[in-house]
């Protein structure tokens, strides 16, 4: 492990890595307009690192900056140390593996764009027609695919994917 490199020779007590990647698609209407269609991609991580008796961290979102980053949460770290007067002690909990995955039993992803665009504008019109007092609905859908994934020096690696579906609708009458 490359942050193993980085850390064993600095004399430092813990480390642990974060990083997300997260798929999004959105699709918004307003009444029976399409407002908004949109597939996107973020993504980003963290260090966490304990030198002495301080806490450093820093993140990015560039995965090629793996070295930057981690030499930043050190420099932090030991800057915060010079000046904490707090005793920090790491825990030795158990050290934990897994890979954590909630199944879903049809990808968003799979189902097209227009298919969605084409149920939401029906369920538009079903809402507008419902009751003549209904002036105005907006239907907001979000579907993301979170993929996580966490390490640290004690030996833990945990991985997850976690599927997010929101849907909000807003009825002004």
């Amino acid at each position: 492990m490359e942050l193993s490199k980085i850390f064993d020779k600095e004399n430092v007590k813990y480390w642990e890595y974060n990083s997300a990647n997260i798929d999004t698609e959105m699709i918004k209407i307003s009444n029976q307009d399409v407002e908004l269609i949109n597939r996107g991609e973020n993504s980003g991580f963290s260090v966490r690192v304990l030198y002495g008796n301080a806490w450093g961290f820093a993140f990015s979102n560039n995965f090629d900056d793996l070295k930057v980053v981690a030499q930043n949460a050190l420099v932090n770290a030991k800057a915060l140390d010079k000046v904490t007067k707090m005793k920090v002690e790491v825990s030795t909990e158990e050290v934990y593996k897994d890979n954590a995955v909630i199944k879903v039993k049809k990808n968003p992803f799979d189902i097209s764009v227009e298919e969605k665009k084409d149920i939401f504008l029906g369920i538009s019109k079903d809402i507008l027609s419902y009751d003549s007092k209904i002036k105005g609905v907006s239907l907001v859908y979000r579907y993301e695919d979170i993929k996580k994934q966490f390490y640290n020096s004690l030996g833990s690696d945990i991985k997850q994917r976690v599927p997010a579906i929101i849907m909000q609708s807003d009825i002004t009458a």
